[in-house]
């Protein structure tokens, strides 16, 4: 099956002149560019809009494994616009489960608690 998938043609006549994607940690920004990283916008395809991030290591807090993890922060807005695999984490190498890139979820939810709470009244009565 994976012979007829090579195959086929491309379902976009712009995805003709793309270049096959990198394999391994080939396919992971170097670690001296993540001061200023550039990319194309995914959302903007297929026109070509560029855009800046600062990678920023970090490690997920979903769970135990504590796997490493990158965040694209936006250098204009210092904000966090996605997270991806950190390839030079030892223990989890640029892979991660999808809790990780998740954790974006986490950090933009507008109900989410931003500081220590305090009962209100006695346990269970709802204050």
């Amino acid at each position: 099956m994976t012979d007829r998938l090579q195959e086929q043609e491309p379902l976009h006549p712009v995805a003709r002149q793309l270049a096959p994607p990198a394999s391994g940690l080939e396919r992971f920004p170097p670690v001296a560019r993540w001061d200023d990283w550039e990319e194309l916008d995914a959302k903007a395809w297929p026109r070509k809009v560029k855009r800046r991030f600062q990678l920023i290591p970090t490690i997920c807090f979903n769970c135990e494994a504590a796997c490493g993890l990158l965040a694209y922060v936006d250098p204009q807005t210092l904000q966090i616009q996605k997270f991806e695999g950190n390839p030079v984490h030892p223990g989890s190498r640029g892979r991660n489960c999808a809790k990780g890139p998740a954790t974006l979820n986490q950090i933009t939810d507008p109900e989410r608690i931003l500081y220590p709470l305090r009962r209100a009244g006695k346990r269970g009565e709802g204050k």
